[in-house]
């Protein structure tokens, strides 16, 4: 059971990796920002690390909900910055990933 999670994590955590090549690619190869991407209303909720890591989950999974998907998405990878053992981090990314 320790193994099947420990593989588990081990693949979403790759596929994290994965994404985020394909990210800095589009944004870096590009002078557009990304649709429907707005860095300052993020950072005033969530990179000034005003916000417990529980509340960020929230923030995060209200994201999701509210189908603002690459919010929610930058949220997780925010939470693992500051937590990189967050299995639910590491779980809703694996939802993003599913679609």
């Amino acid at each position: 059971m320790l193994k099947v999670l420990k593989y588990t994590v081990l693949t979403a955590f790759i596929l994290v990796i994965v994404f985020i090549a394909s990210i800095f690619i589009d944004v870096f190869t590009t002078d557009t920002p990304v649709e429907g991407f707005e860095l300052s209303t993020l950072k005033k909720r969530v990179v000034s690390n005003e916000h417990s890591i529980e509340d960020t989950l929230e923030i995060a999974k209200d994201y999701f909900n509210n189908n603002e998907i690459k919010k929610s998405y930058i949220t997780y990878l925010h939470i693992l910055e500051r937590d990189p053992n967050n299995v639910d981090a590491y779980i809703g990314i694996a939802w993003f990933m599913n679609g």
